[in-house]
């Protein structure tokens, strides 16, 4: 007679994380052309992947072989863009161990871990455990967010107008944007965007990358604002933009996540993890303080701002067993 098979169970484990550098997605960024499945592939050479790295990785390659176990999951309270920094407060965020092996876990080793591991590149709070429902909780929580953008504006005639603006608050309609109209649904949405502060931004590695006038705006979004598009407004898919309160044309060219505001549900019975500092603008004193050198990238297969998508799936195949 076999013997009666032990229970599965999942473990779910709550955090905040800070991306500190672009051209890191959120979650794993599968090729668009071979779905992961990785041969014969031209676009992602093999690798199923559209970059070696990810914020969900970096975790699981530290949660998972602590926990014996094979398989993970990342839910996140939103997303950034790839090339979108997320600083300030962090962002929620629930990992989801499959069918673990082992419980005797030391979470504050594996924060230390996982920290060491991202450094300079992401960094965690503590972990604490919670139930399955608390993904739920993170995902369905509208939460306005914080932005730190820098624009360029091609016409310096348009300067004292854009000055103006802080303290503004506008409400927008926006128009599924081009570069995600392949996968949603072409609708309209109802958003506003309050303009707390605009500045002229005098950088002299700024300049290498725009010869023109900048301005770096620091804006408070609805939940779902696709924030480059209301800047530039993407031929008029977005109204009013950025470019049409001004009156001449912007481009983003970098933006930085300052803050998930929320209000998510509190934790019974504990304190949901938080950072004990708020990571202040400018993140590092290089000359780069906008990690402009990397703020360009992008791909087809990119990710929305704020926007959530289906759960990315780490296995062992994924390198989820790497030390």
């Amino acid at each position: 007679m076999s013997e009666p098979q032990k229970p599965k169970i999942r473990v779910f484990l709550e955090g905040r994380y800070r991306k500190l550098v672009r051209r890191l997605p959120q979650t794993i960024f599968y090729c668009p052309n071979c779905k992961g499945r990785r041969r014969g592939c031209a676009r992602c050479d093999g690798y199923g992947k559209l970059t070696k790295d990810s914020v969900q990785e970096l975790i699981a390659r530290k949660v998972l072989p602590r926990y014996k176990a094979r398989k993970g999951r990342f839910h996140g309270a939103g997303r950034e863009d790839i090339n979108v920094r997320m600083l300030g407060t962090g962002r929620p965020f629930v990992f989801e161990v499959v069918h673990p092996k082992n419980l005797l876990i030391d979470l504050d080793e594996i924060v230390e871990s996982v920290n060491r591991y991202g450094e300079g590149r992401i960094e965690i709070t503590n972990l604490v455990p919670v139930n399955r429902r608390r993904v739920a909780e993170l995902k369905e929580s509208p939460s306005d967010k914080i932005y730190r953008a820098l624009v360029g504006v091609r016409e310096p005639e348009c300067l004292d107008d854009a000055l103006a603006l802080a303290g503004r608050v506008v409400d927008i309609t926006q128009r599924t944007p081009k570069r995600v109209a392949h996968r949603r649904a072409d609708k309209q949405r109802e958003r506003r965007v309050e303009i707390l502060s605009v500045a002229v931004v005098d950088d002299e590695c700024v300049r290498e990358y725009w010869d023109g006038v900048c301005l770096a705006f620091e804006v408070r979004c609805e939940h779902g604002t696709y924030v480059k598009e209301w800047i530039s407004g993407e031929e008029g898919r977005t109204t009013p933009s950025l470019a049409q309160l001004v009156g001449c044309r912007t481009a983003c060219l970098a933006l930085d996540v300052l803050d998930v505001i929320g209000p998510f549900p509190p934790l019974q019975d504990q304190q949901a993890p938080e950072f004990e500092d708020q990571l202040e603008w400018p993140v590092s004193d290089d000359d780069d303080s906008w990690d402009l050198a990397d703020a360009s990238f992008s791909v087809s297969a990119d990710s929305d701002d704020d926007e959530d998508e289906d759960d990315a799936v780490l296995s062992e195949r994924e390198d989820g067993g790497a030390a």
